[in-house]
C-alpha cells in the first residue's frame, strides 16, 4: 500500500484527476504506514501535498492548516538507520513550543541551509513559517535551477538567540542573495557575484505566499526592503503573527 500511495501522490502532482478525497485517502495511508516509509519519502509526500493544494485553488489559510497537519506527521515519522544488524529509531527533533526543525535540504529541494548551531539547533519553525519556506521553494523550483540558502530562524524553545536581537518567535528567517556564479556560500549586495535580480524575485515569491511583515536588507535598489546594520550579505523575513 506504500507503494500505491507515493505512486497515487505523483500522479496527483503530474495532473490526473482525482478527487480530493482519493487523495486524502491516499494521504492518510502513508502516514499510519509512516514506519514503512524512508524519511525522503514523507517529505516527498508533504511537497506532493502542498503542489496539490495549489493546484486545487485552495483557500490560502485552509492551505496552510492542511501543511501543518501533514507536516505534524512527517516529522513523527520515525527515521531509522542501521547500527550493525539492529534497527534504531530516532524521532524528529520537536521543541517545547511544539515547532520543529526545517528538514534539512532533502534531496531535490531548491534550498540549502546555514548557520548556527549546525544540524538545523537553529532553525525551529513556527508553522508559518514552515509553510510559506515550502511554498516559495516550490515556487522557486519552478524557475531557477539554483537552490536558495535558509539560515537562522529560532533555537529550541525560543531561547535568546546569540549575535541576535530577534529570531526568538519562529516566524523570522536569515536567507541568502542568491549568486551569479550559483556557489552555495555568502555574497554581499555590493560584490560583482551578487545577483539583484534573482534576490529581487526570490524577496517577491515570498511576498506572494506569505504574511511578509518586514524584509531587512542594504540592497536599496530592491523595492520594500529596509536598511539594517549587518544585513550586507544576507537578508531577514519577519512574517505576521
Amino acid at each position: 500500500m506504500t507503494a500505491a500511495a507515493v505512486v497515487g501522490l505523483q500522479l496527483l502532482v503530474q495532473g490526473t484527476q482525482f478527487h480530493i478525497s482519493h487523495f486524502y485517502r491516499l494521504l492518510n495511508c502513508a502516514i499510519s504506514t509512516c514506519m514503512d516509509f524512508q524519511c525522503e519519502t514523507i517529505e516527498l509526500a508533504c511537497f506532493l501535498f502542498l503542489e496539490f493544494s495549489i493546484l486545487a485553488k485552495l483557500d490560502c489559510k485552509d492551505i496552510q492548516l492542511r501543511v501543518e497537519r501533514v507536516n505534524r506527521a512527517s516529522q513523527f515519522l520515525v527515521k531509522k538507520r542501521l547500527r550493525g544488524n539492529a534497527v534504531v529509531s530516532e524521532i524528529a527533533p520537536q521543541d517545547n513550543r511544539g515547532y520543529f526543525v526545517l528538514p534539512q535540504a532533502p534531496e531535490g529541494a531548491g534550498y540549502y541551509v546555514y548557520g548556527t548551531p549546525p544540524n538545523g539547533g537553529g532553525q525551529y519553525a513556527h508553522p508559518s513559517m514552515m509553510t510559506a519556506l515550502i511554498r516559495v521553494e516550490r515556487a522557486w523550483q519552478s524557475i531557477d535551477r539554483r537552490r536558495f540558502g535558509v539560515g537562522n530562524i529560532s533555537l529550541a524553545g525560543g531561547t535568546p538567540f546569540p549575535g541576535h536581537s530577534t529570531h526568538r518567535s519562529g516566524l523570522e528567517v536569515d536567507l541568502r542573495p542568491l549568486r551569479k556564479d550559483g556557489a552555495e556560500v555568502a555574497v554581499a549586495w555590493s560584490h560583482i557575484a551578487y545577483d539583484r535580480e534573482a534576490t529581487a524575485k526570490l524577496i517577491s515569491l515570498f511576498r506572494s505566499y506569505a504574511p511578509v511583515e518586514l524584509v531587512y536588507f542594504n540592497d536599496t535598489k530592491i523595492p520594500g526592503v529596509t536598511l539594517f546594520v549587518n544585513h550586507d550579505n544576507h537578508f531577514h523575513v519577519k512574517l505576521r503573527f
